[in-house]
């Protein structure tokens, strides 16, 4: 399926920038996994992926919890120096760090291991 394609795209490592042009487009896709494979991968992309900004903030502003957790991650790889970016992220870092489930406060602990805030 495209969403365990995206998946695996992301999970190989950084992708083709040729690539970036369909992956933005995919961040509007009905199916909302589609969505978060496609914002997963180009937060992969890192830097490199800075014309996919403001699809990254408006899927870190979603109303789907989900869309929200991975467009602020990918926010984060995309530009990690960005006061704004830093500011929109923290109250879900810090809610990540409040977490019952003790996989995400341990990334989030790992993660602030690597970037100050």
């Amino acid at each position: 399926t495209l969403p365990e394609a995206l998946m695996t795209l992301g999970a190989i490592g950084e992708p083709p920038a040729a690539l970036r042009g369909l992956l933005i487009e995919l961040t509007d896709h009905h199916d909302p996994m589609v969505q978060r494979g496609a914002i997963y991968v180009l937060g992969k992309m890192g830097p490199s992926a800075v014309e996919a900004l403001p699809k990254l903030m408006a899927a870190a502003k979603s109303s789907d919890e989900q869309n929200r957790i991975v467009g602020t991650w990918a926010l984060l790889q995309v530009a990690p120096d960005d006061p704004e970016t830093m500011k929109m992220a923290l109250p879900l870092l810090i809610g990540a760090l409040k977490s019952e489930r003790e996989l995400v406060r341990l990334e989030q602990q790992r993660r602030g291991q690597t970037h100050a805030l």
